[in-house]
């Protein structure tokens, strides 16, 4: 099985069908309010499940495997199935758990800040927050025109296991109301998460996120998202449409850390990924033709994803998630 990102390439398939649909500057805001506009409930999790009542998507969450150690890192592999109704068909997606942040941008400048100059600058995270957002971009087909960043981005997002996504809103290099550990943090959330930049050699940067309860979180896997309707259209000023190619960034977990200087690594591999503590614990992801197994010492914990989700644990127990029927979507 081929592996992109730790996700089915076949669930690829089905997230990408109308990939070059586009959807209006109006429609791709709209879907935005969608999201924060209505005051809901997410979800009750009784079998597993969250449902966004402002949006009507549905996922699942299983912990297929969580071994404890001497700290209170987590070294486990987690499970996430999505179904939705993207405007454009059903999608049903699965995909490992882990933190990330994540931003749309355009596909020819990827994830950038504006530079004093009003270009695109890759030091995306220790811009002032007058230069925390993209910059004004070119089209990439359709009659000439541009896109300003209030058109095409809608924020970089924090996004945690279980399907919680929080704004990350920049802060000014005089804020005194982040912690006082060292860093200089360049970031919030309005849930207390912080983020300091790190500089690459290469003159881009990453995020270190120091959460609520004080772990570090070294940002610094790129990764494109998982697909989806990301084209956008609009009317050029000299008439006929113009449109905007993007594509979601990712920046996922690769350490934890906590103050004592414990650490959790995941590690991408040719056909899988590694989980390993300084405790010694190790998980092993290996993909098969029908999944994932995923091996501690002589224990395997076997993902088929042939039919829905089921996972057969060592003692050959089990958990299953099936699935009947379309996903449609109605609006009164």
């Amino acid at each position: 099985m081929h592996i992109v990102r730790h996700t089915l390439s076949a669930v690829c398939l089905l997230t990408c069908l109308g990939a070059h649909a586009q959807r209006t500057i109006s429609q791709d805001y709209r879907t935005q309010v969608d999201r924060s506009a209505e005051i809901a409930p997410v979800g009750v999790n009784v079998f597993g499940d969250t449902t966004d009542i402002a949006t009507g998507e549905t996922s699942f969450h299983h912990t297929v495997v969580s071994l404890p150690g001497n700290n209170a890192l987590p070294v486990e592999v987690k499970l996430a199935y999505e179904f939705y109704d993207n405007g454009f068909g059903a999608v049903y997606h699965m995909s490992f758990e882990r933190p990330y942040i994540s931003g749309i941008f355009s596909i020819q400048t990827g994830w950038v800040a504006t530079a004093q100059d009003g270009t695109a600058s890759r030091a995306k995270c220790s811009q002032p927050p007058t230069l925390s957002f993209p910059p004004e971009v070119e089209n990439t087909s359709g009659k000439a025109e541009t896109f300003f960043p209030e058109e095409y981005w809608h924020g970089n997002h924090l996004v945690l296991p279980g399907g919680s996504s929080t704004l990350m809103r920049a802060l000014s290099t005089s804020n005194t109301t982040g912690p006082t550990d060292g860093p200089d943090y360049r970031w919030t959330t309005n849930s207390h998460w912080y983020f300091s930049c790190v500089a690459n050699a290469d003159g881009s940067e990453t995020f270190v996120g120091r959460s609520p309860d004080g772990l570090k979180y070294y940002f610094d896997e790129a990764q494109t998202g998982d697909g989806g309707q990301l084209a956008i259209k609009k009317e050029a000023f000299l008439g006929g449409t113009t449109v905007l190619q993007r594509q979601e960034i990712r920046f996922y977990a690769s350490k934890i850390e906590d103050r004592f200087g414990n650490w959790v690594k995941h590690e991408p591999t040719a056909n899988g990924f590694t989980i390993s503590s300084s405790d010694g614990r190790t998980l092993v992801a290996t993909s098969t033709a029908t999944g994932y197994d995923i091996q501690s010492g002589s224990r395997t914990w076997k993902i088929d994803l042939t039919d829905g989700a089921r996972v057969i644990n060592p003692d050959l127990s089990e958990w299953k998630l099936t699935f009947s029927g379309e996903i449609t979507r109605t609006q009164s």
